[in-house]
């Protein structure tokens, strides 16, 4: 049972003491210690990854060979650097394409991860391991106290080996390159058929992740005008001879892979197309926009640029 208060003196104003003014130093330092308060509860609570990640952070949690930590930060986790080893901890995080958002959906993201790396690389995916709230209020790997998260634990490799550091280097050989390949061939050729999974149904999927995430953001971050032509299975462009100044739309159907009504070759950098009327082959920049056109024959030919924009 709480104790009553029997020594409060409350002088000649009871009311400034029971209810301070807002602007007195009473007020002010007691909504500092609410402050303090709801800082602490904060980070030791189980829905706030503050705490994990301070612990994460600090050299003290891996023992006394690890001096310092680096951390890298993606969109849905954050990787701890700590000696010879990787911690890997999924950001409490939502989005239409993964749920993180609680403890228990990131150990089975934690646990899949392993599960599904150790096939390629076992040697580098070590152990999925919890980060508990001991009853001293200290947190611990693999504590006796509550769950507040999980974390991938690998071994750190020499990143020398990545390729693009091999490319930069100059040591990328075409042989490296085919091994990698047969074992990924390898590796899929072995693979469980999934037939109830992907194709034109798994794709569909991914383009409905898409807009979902797009509208979410539109037009409080994305330009509505931007946005509108990614969704469309056709979209015009609006091109101008940069010579002459003249305007003409050239309409792009995705689905039935023409420009212009005219076959035409769609990837992710470029769309080419041959216009059997004027003899020429169009080819679109889809960075750029830039539209280039090239027509050559027996007697000679010639070169156009044009620019375009989405309309």
């Amino acid at each position: 049972m709480p104790q009553e208060a029997t020594n409060v003196d409350y002088g000649h104003s009871p009311k400034a003491v029971i209810c301070p003014a807002y602007d007195s130093a009473a007020s002010q330092t007691n909504r500092s210690d609410a402050r303090e308060v709801i800082r602490r509860f904060r980070e030791l609570s189980s829905d706030d990854q503050q705490a994990v990640i301070a612990y994460l952070s600090s050299p003290d949690s891996y023992g006394g060979n690890v001096v310092t930590v680096d951390r890298l930060s993606t969109h849905a986790s954050l990787i701890f650097l700590a000696g010879d080893h990787a911690f890997k901890l999924k950001r409490a995080v939502k989005y239409p394409y993964l749920d993180f958002s609680t403890p228990e959906l990131r150990r089975r993201a934690c646990e899949a991860e392993l599960a599904l790396n150790r096939r390629t690389a076992p040697e580098l995916y070590l152990a999925v391991r919890s980060i508990n709230r001991e009853p001293d209020g200290s947190l611990a790997f693999d504590g006796s106290g509550a769950v507040l998260d999980w974390v991938v634990v690998m071994r750190r490799f020499d990143q020398s080996g990545l390729f693009d550091r091999l490319a930069v280097d100059g040591a990328l050989t075409g042989p490296l390159m085919t091994e990698l390949a047969d074992r990924i061939a390898a590796f899929h050729d072995a693979a469980e058929r999934m037939p109830d999974g992907g194709g034109s149904a798994g794709i569909a999927e991914v383009l409905a992740i898409n807009e979902t995430a797009l509208a979410r953001y539109t037009p409080a971050i994305f330009a509505t005008d931007k946005v509108e032509p990614l969704h469309a299975a056709t979209a015009t462009f609006r091109c101008m001879n940069t010579a002459s100044r003249t305007t003409w739309d050239v309409k792009v159907d995705y689905d039935r892979n023409t420009a212009d009504s005219f076959p035409a070759t769609i990837t992710a950098r470029e769309i080419s197309w041959k216009d059997t009327k004027e003899g020429g082959i169009y080819t679109l920049d889809r960075n750029t926009f830039a539209l280039t056109f090239v027509n050559s024959s027996s007697m000679g030919g010639y070169l156009l640029f044009h620019t375009c924009r989405a309309s």
